[in-house]
């Protein structure tokens, strides 16, 4: 038995029905020596397997499904077992093709270790804002790090309190291949501050048309909460219309012009994550554009810690009804902060529907206990939510 995080398997061992004659070289081959490389390095044509869990030609990661457990030691020496005694074995090329059957075994091993290294935490993402001033610089938490590419002179330009990083102190920043160009000149966003409109006027950019740019950092606390705001911002009107989306985990943004077009300064996004136990993220940036310039771009980058601002979830924990009178308890409020108890008599409603029953504040530990009437008795059930007052 093996454990990734949470998930516990056994590999399986996929046996091919074609037969083989076994030689003395194939019974050498050790599982040590099978790479995933080898394994994913073209499609492969799988021989139909029926119940031994190998479905029709096509690529190997695509046909898999399901098959009985096998135990791991089957990894070690696994050889294709002969249907016949006197077949003649098959044309070495073709054993390469099929990648030979310790190579098939150890497939779904190499499956899960890709979908490991692959993982990361998921963005929850705000809706664009539109570049207008120095207040536009997120000041929550605490500052973690950032990047204004290309602006080497950057750390002289604070903005709202913020000293932005010409030579990143992100832990590993590293821009993917193809995000290796820089341009000084992308326009003012005419702000009312010389520091922001100068910083906005740098950028990194991909010059791979629509192909997605990525670019990642390490460093992260396991299970702390980050935020991270990214600008893009390209001021000189070039007759089209540019914009870019940009993909954290398995969510994307929404799209965040440029302002290219003449139509204004670019725009800002911000999203924020739970650092997983690598402490790392990956963003990756999608490109559009209705002219020749889909290009991915970043003007400017930051990421702040959060997780000291997050006001923690009220927890109901006892509640009783005598005819007209709710009795109610509850614990992790803020202390002495506000509350909205909001009824509803049908649970499905949308919460902007749910009704406001009584304002009232937590006592100096983060406790409710109070009895109101607020039971309204021609409703033959009623559900109730505490909300905190930002």
């Amino acid at each position: 038995m093996i454990e990734f995080g949470e998930v516990k398997f056994e590999p399986t061992v996929l046996r091919s029905k074609i037969s083989l004659k076994r030689t003395a070289r194939e019974l050498e081959i050790h599982r040590a020596n099978i790479t995933a490389q080898a394994v994913f390095s073209r499609e492969v044509e799988n021989p139909r397997g029926g119940s031994e869990g190998v479905s029709s030609f096509g690529p190997l990661v695509q046909s898999f499904r399901p098959r009985p457990l096998r135990s791991l030691k089957n990894l070690e020496h696994l050889s294709i077992p002969n249907a016949k005694q006197n077949q003649t074995p098959m044309k070495k090329e073709k054993t390469s093709r099929l990648i030979n059957g310790r190579a098939l075994g150890a497939l779904t091993l190499a499956l899960i270790f890709i979908a490991t290294a692959n993982a990361q935490p998921n963005l929850t993402w705000q809706t664009p804002v539109t570049i207008s001033g120095t207040s536009d610089v997120s000041t929550q938490g605490i500052y973690f790090g950032s990047w204004a590419p290309q602006d080497g002179s950057a750390n002289t330009l604070p903005v709202n309190g913020v000293t932005f990083q010409g030579f990143s102190d992100l832990p590993d920043l590293t821009p993917g291949a193809t995000l290796d160009n820089g341009y000084d000149g992308f326009g003012s966003p005419n702000t009312s501050d010389d520091n922001y409109n100068t910083l906005l006027k740098y950028a990194r950019f991909s010059n791979e048309g629509s192909t997605p740019a990525t670019f990642s950092w390490s460093g992260m606390t396991p299970g702390n909460t980050y935020l991270i705001q990214l600008w893009v911002n390209d001021g000189r009107d070039i007759g089209e219309s540019r914009s870019e989306t940009v993909t954290g985990g398995a969510n994307t943004s929404a799209p965040l012009s440029f302002g290219s077009d003449g139509s204004g300064p670019g725009q800002y996004i911000i999203g924020t994550f739970v650092a997983d136990s690598s402490g790392g993220q990956t963003l990756t940036v999608t490109p559009f554009s209705t002219g020749a310039n889909p290009n991915a771009q970043i003007n400017l980058f930051q990421v702040r810690d959060i997780t000291a601002t997050l006001v923690p979830a009220p927890t109901i924990t006892g509640f009783a009804v005598s005819g007209l009178t709710l009795t109610l308890t509850a614990t992790n409020g803020p202390s002495n902060g506000a509350f909205v108890l909001l009824g509803s008599a049908n649970v499905r409603l949308p919460l902007a529907q749910w009704t406001p029953v009584l304002t009232n504040s937590f006592d100096e530990n983060g406790g409710i206990n109070l009895s109101t009437n607020v039971v309204n008795p021609s409703n033959p059930q009623e559900f109730y939510i505490l909300r905190t007052q930002q």
